[in-house]
């Protein structure tokens, strides 16, 4: 898709218009095709406080892995600092 991917995300920003966000790198890891900078929009975003409300907020794979669990742990704390942390 790394060849394909200007055209793809030039089809989408005509097709949905200002409702289009083009993803801002590489995916977080295999669980999701969301890249850090994505996550971290959509945690503050959305007021996203766990890892659970992560996860389901944006469509994750599975329970996670051993790179984006404590990955969104940390980006929940990033965001929130005030705010426990929990899974």
């Amino acid at each position: 898709m790394r060849r394909c991917a200007p055209l793809v995300e030039r089809v989408l920003e005509e097709t949905l218009g200002a409702a289009f966000q083009p993803s801002s790198g590489r995916a977080l890891c295999g669980c999701t095709s969301y890249a850090r900078e994505d996550v971290l929009r959509n945690i503050r975003e959305k007021g996203l406080k766990s890892v659970a409300e992560v996860m389901a907020a944006l469509g994750w794979e599975g329970v996670g892995c051993d790179t984006c669990r404590p990955a969104i742990n940390y980006y929940v704390t990033m965001a929130w600092p005030r705010a426990p942390a929990t899974t």
